[in-house]
């Protein structure tokens, strides 16, 4: 198990990945989960997508939506 740095919950090892993150500290990589990470982008972009646009990533991001229903 591993946690997300933004919710702190703890998900399977494989749904938590590395997104590259600028901000006024710098360049960070931050462990982060599907579903973190697609608030944190939409937050950036300004938009309210529900998904993300690759195959792998949704996938990821159904997994652990399943997860934490099942919590």
């Amino acid at each position: 198990m591993k946690k997300c740095s933004y919710c702190n919950h703890e998900f399977p090892e494989h749904l938590i990945q590395s997104i590259a993150l600028i901000d006024e500290a710098g360049l960070r990589y931050v462990p982060i989960c599907p579903i973190c990470a697609l608030a944190t982008l939409n937050k950036m972009h300004g938009i309210e997508q529900t998904e993300f646009q690759g195959q792998i990533a949704n996938s990821l991001l159904k997994e652990a939506r399943e997860y934490e229903a099942n919590r």
